[in-house]
């Protein structure tokens, strides 16, 4: 009888902490349900996804963390100075790292959790991985299946290419995500992984938090660690037009992440009247209003944009809706 007893008080202590700890991401500017902060909130204003598995992730996502079981706010936007290691985490296996992801927020002394510190040095530093003289050198592992780093796996590139995740420090806070880099060499090591080729080009999907700079895991099954050399190369994209993709975007609030890109982007910009307004990077490479002053809401489509890659190649674009897909002028960045 008092083993039963406990076991009933265990099961109903456990089934508590599983309801406290589901709930969904509402957008900051809303709260939760019973207390919306603004009139055009409901119950659908909330980012689904990676965003809403958990109230840390809600907070990378500077979103308001509303549990199931309560209508009060508790948001968890990310806090001014975050000193939580870049997800994804990598944890050590006998013959190489095992990357999976982590629902901690990437480490950032910016005053939203959100921003890139110093964009010139990223800039900078990002430039000098596509100069094939200065060939990155270090260790490649894997890691399995693509996690949500960059949230691009499924991209049309990501479909096309193998996957990497680099390293958080050549990650520059998601500059890196959707950058394209090509082996130079490839020379086996240790364990039993496949064999990659010289040659052969990836997709950056994801950061690794134990990565050195050089390194890069691979988002493939296998046991090994191997020397490479590479360096960054324009993504194979032709002349096919960059792809905008919305992150539970609406007419008052956007998060948008360019795809299929040439060159990754360096800058984006919403046009209104004779302004243009810079929006906000994001650590899992996407540009967002959250943030943002001087926007004139709701926003009205086409709308009006203009981009920029780490060259300052600019193109001229509207975003035709809230649906996923190319620019009305179906534009791409400029080769070198």
């Amino acid at each position: 009888m008092i083993f039963s007893m406990k076991r009933t008080i265990l099961l109903a202590f456990f089934l508590f902490l599983a309801q406290s700890s589901s709930g969904k991401c509402y957008y900051s500017a809303c709260g939760c349900p019973g207390n919306f902060q603004a009139d055009w909130c409901g119950e659908n204003s909330y980012s689904s996804g990676w965003c809403s598995q958990s109230a840390s992730n809600c907070g990378t996502c500077s979103g308001a963390w509303c549990p199931t079981n309560s209508q009060t706010t508790t948001s968890t936007a990310a806090p001014a100075t975050t000193t939580s290691t870049a997800a994804p985490v990598t944890t050590t296996s006998t013959a190489a790292p095992v990357t999976t992801t982590s629902t901690a927020a990437p480490t950032s002394t910016s005053s939203s959790g959100n921003n890139v510190p110093n964009p010139q040095f990223a800039v900078a530093n990002m430039k000098s991985l596509f100069d094939a003289q200065n060939k990155q050198s270090g260790d490649q592992t894997f890691y399995g299946s693509p996690s949500g780093g960059c949230n691009n796996f499924n991209s049309a590139l990501g479909q096309a290419l193998p996957k990497v995740a680099i390293g958080v420090e050549q990650h520059y806070l998601g500059y890196s995500c959707g950058m394209c880099v090509q082996f130079d060499t490839w020379v086996e090591g240790s364990g039993t992984g496949p064999i990659e080729a010289a040659g052969q080009t990836y997709l950056v999907v994801d950061r690794c938090s134990s990565c050195q700079p050089g390194d890069l895991d691979l988002a493939k099954n296998g046991d090994g660690r191997h020397d490479i050399t590479w360096h960054a190369v324009p993504c194979p994209v032709n002349s096919e037009p960059i792809q905008y993709i919305h992150a539970a975007s609406h007419t008052h609030w956007m998060k948008i992440q360019p795809q299929h890109t040439r060159y990754p982007a360096k800058n984006f910009y919403i046009k209104q009247g004779n302004d243009k307004i810079a929006l906000i990077r994001t650590v899992d490479g996407h540009f967002t209003t959250e943030g943002v002053s001087g926007l004139n809401k709701p926003f009205s489509f086409p709308l009006a944009i203009q981009m920029c890659d780490i060259y300052d190649h600019c193109i001229d674009d509207f975003i035709v809706n809230l649906s996923d897909g190319p620019g009305l002028n179906q534009q791409q960045f400029a080769s070198n």
